[in-house]
């Protein structure tokens, strides 16, 4: 009976320390991202175009601003140079994976505050920014009309303003350098899954970074 005793406590033991594991990188996780997030509301507030192209991007981020035709750091010139006082505060961040979601306040001089997600993925053990806000989102962080401007479903153009001005950060999953796209209508039924899959989760993400966010504001 006491030798099933101590098997009963050794097997709970193991799993809390399981589960302490477990939350203590999930922590760790969301530590790491949120310093990415505010290293990058303080690298747009300097102005710093270097140190987000070089270690604050995803690869493929950079691959689809490039697309614009102009390098990395001079599309971000064009789209964020005219942003004055620029404020980035993150609210909440959640993680699942390699992806994690940043629920954050974003403000700047002359622009309304406004709510936003950032979307991040980790590159090679760093967390690195995927997309800027989420889709039907502006970003308080958008520059006014410059007259420069990428193609994206991920930060839209305000109606009615020809340029719009905001630099938009492409949408990570999307193709990039001319690469052809498969249209919905020919995809197999397998890659129609993954597609789900894929738009279900970060639906999720974005749902759970908002709560938070709302959470955090009671």
């Amino acid at each position: 009976m006491r030798r099933r005793i101590v098997t009963g406590l050794l097997a709970l033991l193991a799993v809390a320390m399981i589960v302490l594991a477990i939350r203590s990188w999930t922590t760790d996780e969301r530590d790491r991202a949120r310093a990415a997030v505010e290293r990058f509301g303080a690298a747009v507030a300097a102005k710093d175009y270097g140190t987000i192209c070089q270690g604050l991007l995803s690869s493929q981020l950079k691959q689809g601003l490039e697309q614009v035709g102009l390098p990395c750091e001079q599309a971000l010139r064009e789209g964020l140079g005219a942003v004055r006082a620029p404020r980035l505060t993150v609210d909440s961040v959640v993680v699942v994976d390699d992806r994690a979601s940043a629920a954050i306040h974003t403000g700047a001089a002359g622009q309304p505050a406004s709510r936003d997600v950032i979307q991040l993925r980790k590159e090679t053990g760093e967390w690195r920014i995927s997309a800027l806000g989420a889709p039907g989102r502006q970003s308080a962080l958008s520059a006014p009309p410059t007259g420069t401007t990428a193609t994206s479903a991920t930060t839209p153009v305000p109606p009615g303003t020809p340029g719009g001005g905001a630099i938009v950060l492409p949408d990570p999953d999307a193709p990039v350098n001319g690469a052809v796209t498969t249209p919905p209508g020919r995809l197999t039924a397998a890659e129609k899954r993954r597609l789900k899959r894929r738009q279900a989760r970060q639906r999720r993400l974005e749902r759970r970074a908002l709560r938070e966010q709302a959470n955090h504001g009671q």
